[in-house]
């Protein structure tokens, strides 16, 4: 049985298919590198990419940020918290003294128990500076009455302002009329110096609250 003859062509045929492909082939690929960058899909999704893993990042970033800063100031609450328990035993303890045993040792723990005291108010004053919203009316007015002690008027009365303040936002304890009324008074009495109309901290506080209006 006779084979039937090749085309002498079809090889021929075959190879220059084969190289009309590679040439449209380069041929796209040229076009694309002429292209402007917007316009090719490659830089385009390579962007894509790069921007939603920066704001994925920087919403992470943000959110530990803020995380970490509620964690702080939870932290400086719960200090703020043990410093005014720690100062009202150390004044407990103050008070328990007893001068008629023996007065020089006496005398000497009042020191120490004093200075300790003040170190303690001091830091918890400057914790309510860190976190001013957060501290309760009840920690403000308890050292305020410290503040009033050493003789401290101007600080004794922003503390007791701000914890009407922050009574009224946070409603943390019920106040009396007259909150802290005593050392408003007091102070005027050892200074001599009145003040016309109404002299309680709450009145002054309203006063205040409408003249900020």
């Amino acid at each position: 049985m006779a084979t039937p003859a090749q085309d002498p062509l079809a090889g021929i045929n075959s190879e220059i298919r084969l190289l009309r492909d590679q040439v449209d082939i380069l041929q796209i690929s040229a076009a694309e590198k002429t292209k402007p960058w917007y316009k090719q899909l490659s830089t385009l999704v390579s962007i894509a990419a790069f921007l939603i893993s920066t704001i994925g990042g920087g919403i992470s970033y943000l959110a530990q940020q803020n995380r970490n800063r509620q964690l702080d100031r939870a932290d400086k609450l719960a200090t703020l918290r043990q410093l005014t328990i720690d100062i009202v035993e150390v004044q407990r303890q103050l008070y328990d003294l007893d001068y008629s045993k023996d007065l020089i040792k006496a005398n000497n723990f009042n020191i120490l128990l004093n200075n300790k005291r003040e170190i303690m108010v001091s830091r918890a004053t400057e914790l309510i500076d860190e976190i001013p919203d957060l501290a309760p009316s009840e920690i403000l007015f308890t050292l305020a009455v410290q503040e009033q002690m050493d003789g401290h008027w101007q600080k004794a009365e922003k503390l007791i302002l701000k914890a009407l303040d922050n009574h009224d936002r946070l409603g943390t304890t019920k106040l009396p009329p007259y909150f802290g009324g005593n050392i408003y008074d007091t102070r005027h009495r050892n200074t001599g110096w009145l003040e016309k109309g109404p002299r309680t901290i709450r009145t002054r506080y309203k006063y205040n609250r409408k003249s900020q209006r």
